[in-house]
């Protein structure tokens, strides 16, 4: 046999092995999808079970109150459209915090604009000035965190876009007591450009093959990003934002010390719309070595 012969035998071998490795991850995400969706099915039923009964006590549906945070960071091309849909939530009672670096934020102005189109809407502002640790994120959050008025947390990018009944559907399932924390799937949303298209089916296909394995293997452990849904108590037991100052995936951490802490994690039957930026080559490169490396 020829050195050329072993060299095709190897890539054949390597091919093969891949191509298994990939079926196999193809099965789990597969069967991983059927779990999620017949857990959904059954909390919508338990749901629906639920308000007939509040309704035949003469009382609404279930809800709590929520405070909702959002970190703004200057304004992107859909901003106004993403924070508008949280000024028009159909939820009973909830407010909205906004933090930013500075108070002349150009994000912050769009907020001014929305709180004076929906004067009934709760709004609070924060300026609070620049990080003294690597995480921005958290330090926003923290500050909002410490202002919140109500015990149900939802911690919301500001690049996200969700419909009208988000508020009332992502927290319905804290009526379970023993829930500390819930998270939400996301579709990559393209706004322009060819490597926008790319990240974006990237964030619509392997992110969420990758999450619904996970969930399937040994539950919910983490939490994404763009939507986190927590306890205030849960969020405190398991030792608060700051401890992830230095972190860059924080989302996945503060997932992690919830469930460590003894409560429960789930992932939402909510997904929610994430926009993904016009971008070139080395910042997708740059986004998927970081991803690796979380």
């Amino acid at each position: 046999m020829t050195g050329l012969s072993i060299f095709a035998y190897l890539l054949l071998g390597v091919g093969a092995l891949g191509v298994l490795a990939s079926s196999v991850f193809l099965g789990l995400a597969l069967v991983g999808v059927w779990k999620h969706k017949r857990h959904c099915a059954q909390l919508e039923a338990r749901w629906a079970s639920e308000d007939a009964a509040f309704c035949v006590a003469g009382k609404s549906e279930w809800f709590t109150p929520v405070s909702v945070l959002k970190p703004i960071h200057g304004a992107d091309q859909y901003l106004r459209e993403d924070l508008e849909r949280f000024f028009q939530q159909d939820h009973p009672e909830f407010e909205l915090l906004f933090a930013a670096r500075t108070r002349d934020d150009a994000g912050l102005r769009i907020v001014d604009e929305l709180a004076a189109k929906y004067p009934r809407v709760s709004v609070r502002v924060f300026a609070v000035g620049a990080p003294p640790f690597p995480n921005a994120k958290i330090n926003s959050l923290a500050h909002m965190v410490a202002e919140a008025k109500y015990d149900i947390l939802v911690m919301s990018d500001s690049d996200v876009g969700v419909t009208p009944d988000h508020l009332r559907r992502v927290t319905r399932v804290f009526a379970d007591p023993k829930v500390g924390l819930s998270t939400c799937l996301y579709r990559g949303r393209h706004t322009r450009g060819f490597w926008s298209l790319i990240e974006a089916l990237a964030y619509s296909v392997s992110m969420p093959s990758g999450v619904i394995s996970a969930n399937l293997l040994e539950g919910m452990k983490f939490a994404l990003g763009p939507t986190i849904v927590v306890r205030k108590q849960a969020l405190a037991e398991s030792g608060g934002l700051l401890q992830f100052q230095d972190f860059a995936a924080e989302d996945f951490y503060i997932g992690d010390r919830v469930a460590a802490a003894g409560w429960r994690v789930e992932l939402s039957n909510v997904v929610i719309d994430h926009n993904i930026a016009p971008e070139s080559v080395s910042i997708h490169w740059q986004h998927q070595v970081r991803w690796a490396m979380m």
